[in-house]
């Protein structure tokens, strides 16, 4: 694992034998990646839309999307994530304009690169210049931030193009991922989203599980702790945390924080 880690970024650079028997959970954070894939059987599954990945796509995931990778087999699996804050990019782009191909874009959507894209955008030798390691890790800060902010560029150009791509889409599962996450602060119950959408628990249960890899109540408690751990790191208090992310009771919230996070939501990174 080659790894580089300041305040607002971290990079990683990890190769693994994966065990095929074993599953990664879905998961979200309050940060921004960028997950390029360089080899393995991946599927690769964001907001229940399932990515079948070529080496080196790119993959943008925001703030606050769920995703998860499937290992298929015990191929050597090897990726670079780059996983970092809004506040990365203040100093250079204080109006954060390089953030819009990540948020301006539905759910799951628009956020893959194809390899002939990274290749000829440019983003292919950004990361192939990223592997060059050194031991000075003064040179090996410099070298990450120039590449972090290269990319983020040449991202900017390919939105403008359009030039994303994303996988077909399940129009009922998208539906009720933008429906959760548009009313993840009010009260949710399986009984209001089956009766919004003519569904039975069971169907809407199996259907979400297929897309997802989750239960209905895991992906809405997982998105609330996300968006609590986010409010938490802008300066909130951990009780309005709470409340501005959809939790009726402050004691449930620190329990399911606690065991999420591994720390208690007074303690946020």
């Amino acid at each position: 694992m080659i790894y580089y880690s300041t305040p607002y970024m971290n990079y990683s650079r990890g190769f693994s034998v994966p065990d095929p028997a074993s599953s990664i959970p879905m998961h979200s954070h309050a940060t921004y990646e960028l997950y390029y894939f360089i080899s393995g059987n991946c599927e690769y599954t964001v907001e229940g839309v399932s990515n079948h990945l070529q080496p080196y796509t790119l993959l943008t995931i925001r703030a606050n999307e769920a995703h998860r990778p499937i290992l298929h087999d015990s191929s050597l699996y090897e990726r670079v994530c780059i996983h970092f804050r809004p506040e990365a990019v203040d100093t250079f782009d204080p109006e954060r304009r390089l953030l819009i191909p990540f948020d301006e874009r539905p759910l799951g959507q628009n956020n893959l690169y194809a390899p002939h894209v990274t290749r000829e955008s440019g983003l292919t030798d950004c990361f192939d210049t990223l592997a060059k390691s050194d031991e000075d890790k003064y040179d090996n800060g410099i070298r990450v931030h120039t590449q972090f902010c290269r990319i983020l560029c040449i991202l900017s150009d390919l939105y403008k193009e359009k030039t994303a791509t994303s996988a077909d889409v399940n129009p009922l599962v998208m539906a009720i991922v933008d429906y959760i996450n548009r009313n993840l602060v009010q009260s949710l119950s399986l009984e209001r989203l089956c009766n919004e959408f003519y569904l039975s628990k069971s169907h809407l249960q199996r259907l979400f599980r297929d897309a997802t890899g989750s239960t209905v109540w895991d992906y809405i408690l997982l998105k609330r702790l996300t968006l609590a751990q986010k409010l938490l790191r802008s300066g909130c208090s951990a009780v309005a945390a709470s409340m501005q992310s959809g939790f009726s009771e402050y004691s449930t919230f620190f329990r399911a924080y606690k065991k999420r996070f591994g720390y208690p939501p007074s303690e946020h990174i």
